[in-house]
């Protein structure tokens, strides 16, 4: 663990491209190799048609699921369990403490094949078990509910409405450090109007977001959570040219506004806000295989406390797509705004997200999926900062139609800078994870 760890600093803070392989990379490749010693597996033959396919659309009849037809609804059940290992299962920087998680995950989707419009719904849920630290099992499950009626070929109204039942990982600046994770409730809902004609594109989307937590404690300390409990409501409009052509440049605006059940929290802080951005942005289709839609506005949030700093700061997004070969695709994602903090005199936070994720099929049936990421946090009215850096490496293994036999590492390095700082926040943590699909 000591190596994985020095390899993936070097990589991470000192930016050097000479780190050995870790051992999860070497399990990877391991595995490719096995998979590539099933003659069975490897027997299928692409057509050509198959060839200028995107692999992210591509469908291969031998490996991937066709669903339960049930009239014009086509029904998706799976199940997938996991086996994990964790070296660092509250993700700390002392005491690190390592134990095995097994995992399992049942979900069915279904969805529509209408002519117009469009139905779908679909539940799953996790059950997280822990060998020697029990106080960590939890349980999540997530209810949802979406649609689109289509008034013409070209204008239509989105629906949707989900339930998650979830908890905060350890080491997320949001989980409290408490005795068992931090659980929430997560009620979601959106409707608006889209068209999309020869000329002119237009959104209107109106959401609600309504957040419950649990109390939590230690054995020293009680975390009375009504303190986080809020709605959110929000208003997205944009307008510009429809997406079809090269060039779709585009003006949009994003009003919120955040109200807290309680009119005070525990430092007697009232933090409702209101919340506007607008900015513009492009889609540019730079060819069949290469496609990016950029954003840059500004953004305004004032808080009704006039002890928490109000926040004025660009923001920006990006979604950068290149599919150099039908067997692979390369996707770069980005986004710049603001994030809800629950320290003392800290109005919020402007956080910096940034990913990377290669898609590539090594065979029909073989799937590598390496990625990266990098998180910044600057807690606005403190001087304090969140940086995490992330990599893992995915592959999966497609016996058939019906089983998928997947490999996964991951690695998190995160450092917290600055005067208002404890300590809780910087870690490391490697996980290692065999997963096994059962899919209809």
């Amino acid at each position: 663990m000591l190596t994985v760890n020095a390899n993936m600093r070097n990589i991470f803070k000192r930016l050097r491209s000479s780190a050995k392989p870790t051992r999860a990379i070497g399990s990877a490749l391991i595995f490719v190799t096995v998979a590539y010693g099933s003659s069975a597996a490897f027997s299928q033959i692409r057509t050509p048609n198959d060839e200028k396919l995107s692999i992210k659309t591509r469908i291969n009849e031998a490996y991937d699921p066709n669903g339960i037809r049930l009239g014009s609804f086509v029904l998706s059940p799976s199940i997938t369990n996991t086996l994990r290992y964790t070296d660092n299962v509250y993700a700390t920087d002392v005491g690190k403490i390592h134990d095995f998680i097994y995992e399992v995950k049942p979900g069915v989707n279904i969805t529509s094949d209408f002519v117009r419009h469009q139905i779908s719904a679909g539940f799953s849920a996790e059950r997280g078990l822990y060998r020697d630290i029990t106080g960590e099992n939890y349980t999540d499950y997530t209810a949802k509910f979406g649609g689109r009626v289509d008034i013409t070929g070209n204008t239509s109204i989105p629906l949707n409405v989900s339930y998650d039942r979830g908890h905060y990982r350890r080491g997320s600046p949001d989980d409290t450090d408490s005795a068992k994770p931090t659980m929430f409730d997560l009620y979601q809902a959106s409707a608006g109007i889209v068209h999309s004609g020869q000329r002119l594109a237009m959104k209107a989307i109106a959401s609600f977001t309504r957040y419950i937590f649990e109390n939590d404690s230690t054995d020293t300390q009680f975390f009375d959570n009504r303190d986080r409990d809020r709605d959110e409501y929000s208003l997205y409009s944009s307008i510009g040219m429809p997406d079809e052509g090269y060039f779709a440049p585009f003006i949009y605006s994003n009003l919120k506004t955040i109200e807290y059940d309680l009119d005070f929290d525990s430092d007697g802080v009232n933090r409702d806000s209101d919340e506007y951005e607008f900015g513009v942005g492009t889609i540019i289709n730079f060819s069949d295989i290469t496609k990016a839609a950029f954003n840059v506005g500004y953004l305004n949030r004032t808080f009704s406390d006039s002890n928490l700093d109000d926040i004025g700061d660009l923001t920006y997004g990006i979604n950068f797509s290149w599919e150099p070969s039908p067997l692979m695709m390369i996707l770069l994602e980005g986004n710049r705004t603001t994030r809800e903090s629950f320290d003392t005199l800290a109005s919020a936070s402007i956080a910096t997200d940034l990913r990377l994720t290669v898609d590539y099929e090594l065979f029909p049936n073989v799937f590598l999926n390496p990625n990266v990421g990098y998180l910044e946090q600057d807690y606005e009215g403190i001087d304090r900062v969140l940086t995490q850096y992330n990599a893992g490496l995915t592959g999966t293994y497609k016996i058939n139609q019906n089983f998928w036999l997947s490999l996964n590492y991951k690695y998190i390095t995160q450092d917290e800078d600055g005067e208002d700082i404890d300590g809780t926040d910087t870690y490391d943590s490697n996980s290692y994870g065999l997963s096994l699909k059962m899919q209809f």
